[in-house]
C-alpha cells in the first residue's frame, strides 16, 4: 500500500505525515516503522533493507520515505523498488512518500505517475484559500481549547502572511496567554511581525557561509523568544530550495529554465543562484541530510534543538 503525501504548505503536509505515524503506532507498534532519507545517495539502499525486513511475526511495516524527489537519482531507483516490491497491491508494507511541493516540482514523471496511482491513497497540501485558512485556524485554535474573539482569527491570518507553520507558532504562544478568546489586541501584542526578515537575513547568512553573521542573527531570533522549530523549518526550506537550484544549474545556467524545471518563481532563482553557486550538488546533499537528521533527532528528543541549531551554524 502507498500514501503519497505532497504540496507546497509544508506545516499540513507534516501534520498529516504525523498522524499517520501516530495512528499506525497506536495499532501496531513503533518497533515496525523505518524512515529513508531521500536526499541521502544511499536512500535506495535504505529503502530495499526496509522492504525486505520481514518480520518473524509477519508484523504490517511502515516505511516513510522522506522527500522523494530530492535526490532524482535516488528517485527513479526507489521507483523501481516500489514496482518490484509489489507495493501497490501489498497490504503488509504500507510506504509513506513525502513530497514537499507542487506535482511540477517532481523530478521523476514515471515514479510520480505510480505515486498518483488511483489505488494509493493520496493527498494534497497547497496553500489555503483566505476563507480555508481562518477556518482551518479555528480548528487548530479549538484543539488547544481556546476561541478567536469576532475578527482575530483573520487579523491572526494576515499578521503572519497565511504561513501556516508560522501561525500556527504564534497560535501556540496565545492559547497560553489567553484565557478563553484570543483577541485582536492580545495579538497585536505577542506577534511579533518585524522578525521575518530577521530570519532570512539568518538564512541567507547561512547560505553565504558568514558565521558570525548567522551566529549573531540566531542569537537576537531566539532572544526574541522566536520558535526554534520555527526557524529549523525556515532553514530546511531555504537548503531544499538551494539543492534544487544547484541541481537545475548542473543542466543549465539560464535562470528562466531553471524555474520552469523547479516550479520557483524568476525571482526566487535569481536570488538563490548565487548561493548555490557556492556549493557543490554534494555539498548541498550532505547539509540537507544533516537537517533532516537534525529535525528527527529533535522529535525524538535526543537533541537540543536551540543548541542545534547553534552546532549547524557553525558547521556550515
Amino acid at each position: 500500500m502507498i500514501i503519497f503525501l505532497y504540496g507546497s504548505d509544508r506545516y499540513r503536509l507534516y501534520q498529516n505525515r504525523d498522524l499517520v505515524v501516530q495512528k499506525f503506532k497506536d495499532k501496531h507498534g513503533a518497533i515496525s516503522i523505518q524512515t529513508v532519507d531521500g536526499p541521502a545517495s544511499d536512500a535506495p539502499a535504505q529503502f530495499k533493507a526496509a522492504l525486505s525486513n520481514n518480520s518473524f511475526f509477519n508484523d504490517i511495516q511502515l516505511v516513510i520515505v522522506r522527500d522523494i524527489f530530492s535526490n532524482p537519482a535516488s528517485s527513479e531507483k526507489i521507483g523501481e523498488l516500489l514496482d518490484q516490491y509489489d507495493t501497490l497491491n501489498d497490504r503488509q508494507r504500507i510506504v509513506v512518500a513525502i513530497h514537499p511541493g507542487p506535482k511540477s516540482s517532481a523530478r521523476s514523471s514515471e515514479v510520480l505517475k505510480l505515486l498518483l496511482n488511483k489505488k494509493n491513497l493520496v493527498r494534497e497540501f497547497e496553500p489555503l484559500s483566505e476563507t480555508q485558512f481562518e477556518k482551518w485556524l479555528k480548528s487548530e485554535a479549538r484543539q488547544r481549547e481556546v476561541s478567536f474573539a469576532p475578527g482575530a482569527a483573520k487579523h491572526l491570518m494576515l499578521l503572519t502572511g497565511g504561513d501556516s507553520w508560522r501561525a500556527v507558532n504564534e497560535l501556540e504562544k496565545l492559547s497560553n496567554y489567553s484565557k478563553g478568546a484570543v483577541t485582536a489586541a492580545a495579538i497585536d501584542e505577542l506577534v511579533l511581525t518585524e522578525t521575518e526578515p530577521e530570519i532570512f537575513a539568518f538564512i541567507d547568512a547561512l547560505g553565504s557561509r558568514n558565521k558570525p553573521k548567522a551566529l549573531e542573527l540566531l542569537y537576537r531570533e531566539l532572544s526574541l523568544r522566536q520558535d526554534p522549530y520555527y526557524l529549523l523549518s525556515m532553514i530546511i526550506y531555504q537548503f531544499r530550495t538551494l539543492l534544487m537550484v544547484r541541481d537545475a544549474m548542473e543542466r543549465t545556467g539560464n535562470a528562466s529554465a531553471i524555474a520552469s524545471e523547479t516550479g520557483l518563481k524568476p525571482f526566487v532563482v535569481n536570488k538563490m543562484k548565487t548561493a548555490a553557486a557556492r556549493y557543490t550538488l554534494q555539498d548541498l546533499r550532505r547539509v540537507y541530510q544533516t537537517l533532516c537528521d537534525l529535525e528527527l533527532g529533535a522529535k525524538q528528543g535526543t537533541k537540543d534543538l536551540q543548541d542545534s541549531l547553534y552546532e549547524f551554524a557553525l558547521s556550515v
